[in-house]
């Protein structure tokens, strides 16, 4: 600022009105507040159904399923059902304007337009950026769709996929600059629907979808699509459900139909996975060169197959015991720990002439436990790596002599 002077009085400039104020401070903004009696009188429901138990306005939801699976032939079936209030799954879909913010280019989407009936109630952004967007640049499509749905009264917004359009996946700031402007819209009545991807591995239930885990802890309801069995050309899903509405089942089945024009719901039952990994398992069981403790189990998992966390496998081991088609000892404590196999794989141990007194000295405690891993550890001369139960015996402790079945 420049100084008028005359003589020697400092004499200042007028300040200049159109110049911010320095010291001018916005506005607190202040939040609302309800009493309870105030709350109970409200007239608006938790959640608008537009697929009941699955898709709600008001509410977010994320579908995580593996690549390829059926994730957007199932968004094409009820898409096709907001024209003319159809069933889907036996389910009432209610009518209405769908937006959707696909990874896929527009010929994909023609493919499907003209395979199904949307009746115009389907407004398509395809590939809206040649890159992960930035924070303001997704937040800028969204008051786009917000726009799109006063226009049009647009009440259900899809992105397909999350992975496409989620700038910083294993950061919890990136999954809320993706998901509070949706969050906005919601608020405003609208439902939103998250098409995810799975992690790698340790894709277990309830955490299925890879990146931070905030992207389950912001969602109304969260569902986990798998094949229903062990067969990989099945056309039957299996839906792992979590959410915060009561309406929505925690497990669901349903196969599409061989036309693949409908979906025949199947009978319902509680799995923790166990048929969709028990293949893996049961490879392990059958190729061991012994009995394998959980940690063994883990170590020889095929590469090919995702790997479960410790908790996850302990309940697929219960559950295979249960119905008889493995075999299990010992207590669980450390100096016995449960030792699982295959009456496959023991029929070949059986072939050494020594099994059975090998087996015999074990019952009687006079030889003890090696765990597959710990000898393995004892090789490579790494004889305090601990972890396992077994790894105290060092290079010299033979639990297996010469010519036994793990020689």
């Amino acid at each position: 600022m420049s100084d008028a002077r005359t003589s020697d009085t400092y004499i200042p400039e007028a300040p200049n009105p159109e110049a911010p104020n320095p010291e001018a401070r916005t506005p607190t903004r202040v939040a609302q507040t309800y009493w309870d009696p105030e709350i109970t009188t409200t007239q608006e429901s938790a959640a608008d159904w537009i697929l009941p138990g699955f898709i709600a306005g008001r509410n977010m939801t994320l579908l995580t399923s593996m690549w390829k699976a059926g994730k957007t032939t199932l968004l094409a079936h009820l898409l096709s059902r907001r024209h003319g209030g159809k069933t889907l799954f036996g389910l009432p879909v209610s009518p209405g304007k769908t937006v959707v913010i696909s990874e896929e280019p527009r010929s994909l989407w023609a493919d499907r337009c003209r395979r199904f009936e949307f009746g115009g109630r389907l407004c398509l952004i395809p590939q809206p950026f040649p890159h992960l967007p930035t924070a303001e640049e997704w937040r800028n499509l969204m008051t786009q769709v917000g726009q799109l749905r006063a226009a049009h009264d647009i009440d259900l917004l899809v992105v397909d996929s999350v992975t496409h359009f989620l700038r910083a996946e294993s950061a919890s700031r990136g999954v809320q600059d993706l998901l509070m402007p949706v969050r906005e819209l919601t608020g405003r009545g609208m439902a939103a629907l998250f098409m995810h991807h799975p992690r790698r591995c340790g894709a277990t239930q309830g955490n299925a979808g890879r990146g931070h885990g905030a992207i389950h802890t912001e969602m109304d309801i969260s569902i986990e699509m798998r094949h229903a069995g062990n067969n990989l050309d099945s056309r039957a899903r299996r839906f792992f459900c979590m959410s915060r509405l009561a309406a929505t089942p925690r497990h669901f089945q349903f196969e599409l139909n061989a036309d693949g024009l409908d979906y025949t719901v199947l009978g319902t039952t509680e799995d923790d996975g166990f048929q969709e990994h028990w293949d893996a398992l049961r490879m392990v069981l059958e190729d061991a060169p012994q009995k394998l403790t959980q940690a063994d189990i883990l170590d020889e998992w095929p590469e090919d197959y995702a790997k479960p966390c410790l908790s996850s496998l302990w309940g697929w081991l219960k559950s295979a015991v249960e119905a008889g088609l493995i075999q299990v000892e010992g207590s669980g404590r450390k100096s016995d720990p449960r030792r699982y196999w295959v009456s496959v794989a023991e029929a070949r141990w059986r072939e050494n002439p020594l099994y059975e007194l090998f087996e015999k000295q074990k019952r009687e405690g006079k030889i003890r436990f090696m765990s597959l891993r710990a000898q393995k550890l004892a090789k490579r001369g790494d004889f305090d790596a601990g972890g396992d139960h077994g790894d105290r015996y060092g290079a010299s402790s033979r639990v297996w002599p010469p010519g036994s079945p793990v020689e």
